[in-house]
């Protein structure tokens, strides 16, 4: 005997985020009912935009892993809010409490002091969002990737120009994802003479 769904199922709640990088963000909720055929997403972006469906999901699902649309993803340093509720076939039930998430902003390099010097010498790269820690986040020195830093902060990294690189782009690498880059030019420094010897000289 089949029983007939007669009221539509209960919401979805406790609606929070997961992970949440520059261009995905996982979002889950607590499924309230037995009765769903299923739920659906709804996202706008920032406070003042109209909420559409972005997906619909089998019964039971309680995760979501959002990468926004097409190969594009979200937007780094944009403010997303999300919305869920389920369905059956009498009908959907009321929206879950309200997500907004911000998604992270990649760094952005705005200088390199200096911008050539030889290897050995300590490099400020400034910017901003490089992160107020570290942690593992690391500073791609043309051919070298760097986890040894002198110094760290949001908007400056004090660097030691490494053993072996040549000239090219620096960029910084953090959990968002990878900066812009900056052309460094690597300084040779020429090599001393050798073999200097003296010779007996007379005036006469």
């Amino acid at each position: 005997v089949v029983t007939a769904v007669t009221a539509p199922p209960s919401a979805p709640s406790n609606l929070v985020a997961g992970v949440i990088t520059s261009t995905t963000a996982a979002i889950n909720w607590r499924d309230n009912s037995t009765t769903e055929m299923g739920f659906r997403v709804e996202r706008k972006t920032g406070a003042f935009g109209t909420y559409s469906l972005i997906t619909s999901l089998p019964a039971g699902t309680t995760v979501y892993l959002d990468k926004g649309s097409l190969a594009l993803g979200l937007s780094p340093g944009m403010i997303y809010y999300y919305r869920v509720y389920a369905y059956n076939g009498a009908g959907n039930s009321g929206y879950s409490n309200e997500l907004n998430v911000a998604t992270l902003s990649l760094p952005v390099i705005t200088g390199l002091n200096p911008t050539h010097a030889p290897s050995g010498t300590n490099v400020n790269i400034t910017g901003n969002n490089f992160g107020n820690v570290q942690d593992n986040s690391y500073v791609k020195f043309s051919n070298k990737n760097i986890t040894s830093v002198i110094s760290w902060s949001n908007t400056t990294i004090t660097v030691t120009v490494p053993a072996g690189t040549v000239s090219g782009n620096v960029k910084i690498v953090t959990f968002a994802g990878e900066s812009n880059s900056y052309y460094f030019t690597l300084d040779t420094i020429p090599a001393a003479p050798a073999g200097l010897t003296a010779s007996a000289f007379s005036s006469s």
